[in-house]
Formats: structure tokens, C-alpha cells, sequence
């Protein structure tokens, strides 16, 4: 399933996946643009997406911002039903999105462009409050 999808991702938005390796081996790379990239993985039903938000902040006014985003995980309601988490090495802030069922090119591609949306949301709301604008 997920190689059709794939196909029809680099034939109608001319983006071509290629095989993750290290932490992300299992998933097929995404280069979106110069500035985005998420990984998919087939769940057979289904699929994962994963992309990275920013590197962890040590902060310490960034106690707040780890507070707004267990409240955006909550139920799924601040991130398009993903989950934001730790990459393996606990360096990072990921965003996940699990399709846990058999999904067709256009279930997936309407899917995935939330999941970018929301990227981009979380991304500017961490630098809001990286900012201390929050």
C-alpha cells in the first residue's frame, strides 16, 4: 500500500521518498522543501508520519512552553490528532501521526497537509515562547 502511495506522492506533488537509515530505519525519507522533511512508515493497515520540531530547549522559561505542549497532546486536540514526543536520542521534539487503518493517496496526501500544518504552527508557537512572547 505504502509504495503506491509513495509513487503517487512524487508523481502528482513531486516529492520522492527515499529509505531512512539510523534512528529512522523502517521509514522512507520526505524532502518537502528546503526547510521540511517528515519520514513515513508503512503500519500495515495504515501509516506513520514523523517529522522533527526543534531541537530540545534547556531553558528555563521553556517550563511553560513543555506545559503547553502536554495540553496540545491532550486528546490530540493541538495537534491534528499526532503526538508530540522525544526522537530516540532525546535531542529533539518530534510530531507523529498515526493512520491506524487502510487509507487511499487522497486520504493520505489530506492528512499529510495537516500534519505540515500543524508542523508550522507548532513551529512558530515555539518561537514565540522561545522568544519569551508567550
Amino acid at each position: 500500500m505504502l509504495g503506491s502511495i509513495l509513487a503517487d506522492f512524487e508523481k502528482f506533488l513531486g516529492i520522492k521518498a527515499t529509505p531512512g537509515s539510523g534512528s529512522y530505519s523502517g521509514y522512507f525519507h520526505l524532502k518537502i522543501s528546503d526547510r521540511e522533511e517528515a519520514w513515513v512508515k508503512d503500519c500495515n493497515p495504515g501509516v506513520l508520519f514523523r517529522t522533527i520540531l526543534a531541537p530540545i530547549s534547556s531553558k528555563p522559561s521553556m517550563e511553560n512552553f513543555y506545559i503547553y505542549l502536554m495540553k496540545a497532546n491532550f486528546l490530540g486536540q493541538g495537534t491534528g490528532g499526532g503526538i508530540i514526543s522525544l526522537d530516540p536520542n532525546e535531542k529533539f521534539l518530534t510530531l507523529s501521526l498515526h493512520i491506524p487503518y487502510e487509507v487511499n493517496y487522497r486520504q493520505v496526501r489530506d492528512r499529510f497537509e495537516d500534519f505540515l500544518n500543524y508542523v508550522d504552527f507548532l513551529r512558530e508557537e515555539i518561537k514565540t515562547f522561545e522568544a519569551g512572547q508567550h
